[in-house]
């Protein structure tokens, strides 16, 4: 298996090569993406052909799943009227991982010249009881989902908090004077973060 992204007229897609007999064409939310599964031996200019015979196809399904941001404070979300509610759900949370996908970046880019480590790896995932973990060993840190409904500060607070963890793995007393020293309104933000949880009495960060 192999992928290859071709742009085809005003369309970039993500080919996968598989050991399947048919093409298979797909159009994923928040934005749109394309992907389509090919078999292995087909030849590119088919695929192109396949593809821009889906035009019109590929833009009213493009049209149909997405997530807009109004006035920064109202999400309005476009699904087909008969689509269910996990499909829904699908749709708001993949734009939501995106969203909060786009800060991180640039936030981990602020703080490492300061902190004076390096992050090699990240990622966002759903967590029940932490805002964030940090493995060490990989100078990798994974911050929760849920952050994007959060306010930006509070965001910043968890990324700097985790990479601290790169310096000391424990939460001691060096631990804080680092907090402290990178971050002197850190327990503010902390205490903030914890107190607009609801309904998770075991929520501690």
């Amino acid at each position: 298996m192999n992928t290859k992204q071709i742009t085809v007229g005003q369309f970039t897609v993500e080919v996968v090569r598989k050991d399947i007999k048919n093409l298979r064409l797909g159009v994923y939310p928040p934005a749109g993406n394309l992907k389509m599964s090919v078999p292995l031996s087909m030849k590119e200019d088919t695929v192109r052909l396949f593809i821009m015979a889906k035009t019109a196809w590929i833009i009213k399904q493009q049209a149909n799943p997405k997530v807009t941001l109004r006035h920064n404070t109202h999400l309005d979300l476009y699904v087909p009227h008969n689509s269910q509610l996990e499909k829904r759900e699908q749709v708001l949370i993949a734009w939501y991982r995106q969203a909060l996908k786009a800060k991180i970046p640039e936030l981990i880019h602020k703080w490492q010249p300061i902190i004076g480590v390096t992050v090699r790896d990240w990622g966002v995932k759903r967590m029940k009881t932490k805002w964030g973990t940090c493995n060490i060993n990989a100078a990798r840190i994974w911050l929760n989902l849920e952050l994007i409904k959060k306010p930006e500060h509070c965001l910043e607070y968890v990324v700097v908090h985790e990479m601290v963890h790169l310096l000391e793995r424990h939460h001691n007393a060096r631990f804080t004077a680092y907090m402290d020293q990178f971050l002197p309104h850190w327990r503010s933000h902390k205490h903030e973060l914890n107190q607009i949880v609801l309904n998770h009495t075991d929520w501690n960060y």
